[in-house]
């Protein structure tokens, strides 16, 4: 009988221990919530939709995604090089309002840093430079989402054939969002 009270009195302990062990952790808890305020506060802002944060981290994503695309192309041995992809075989810049099969059209094309309106001859007397920009139009989310890529070739003096150039490469690519 002894035994048994002694546990009794062991036992009474724990009711009134644990209580006090929760109350404190709340209250340490409600502590830390009342100095980290502004921190939950900057937090739950975060999660709104926010227009200009979302479109810029989409953009980048996109911009990846589309190089993904060209690259995936050619390691499919459909076209020889990335700049193939974007500017078709058939080179749209030859032609007017040519669009090539991964969407991309000619928005401008500068010969020597001036712009060529109608069609585009080299000259042979002298170094030819161009400077194409080819862009593709798409929309998503019902935004307007445009790529942008520039282009240069160089040919050298005497050259007068497109096929021909000593350098051939991607200047610049972007994409913007109207």
């Amino acid at each position: 009988m002894k035994n048994s009270k002694k546990r009794l009195k062991n036992k009474g302990i724990a009711l009134p221990l644990t209580l006090f062990v929760l109350t404190t952790m709340v209250w340490f808890f409600s502590l830390l919530l009342i100095f980290y305020k502004n921190e939950v506060e900057s937090i739950k802002g975060l999660t709104k939709y926010n227009d200009t944060y979302w479109s810029l981290e989409n953009l980048s994503d996109l911009a990846e995604y589309e190089i993904f695309k060209a690259d995936k192309e050619v390691n499919n041995n459909k076209f020889t090089d990335i700049l193939e992809y974007f500017e078709g075989i058939e080179k749209v810049w030859l032609k007017q309002n040519q669009i090539s099969k991964s969407g991309y059209g000619v928005k401008w094309i500068k010969k020597n840093n001036i712009l060529v309106e109608g069609d585009l001859k080299l000259t042979p007397n002298q170094k030819n430079i161009l400077t194409i920009q080819l862009i593709k139009t798409t929309i998503i989310d019902n935004q307007e989402v445009v790529f942008k890529i520039n282009v240069l070739y160089e040919y050298p003096i005497g050259e007068v054939s497109f096929e021909k150039s000593s350098v051939r490469q991607i200047i610049d690519f972007g994409v913007e969002c109207l």
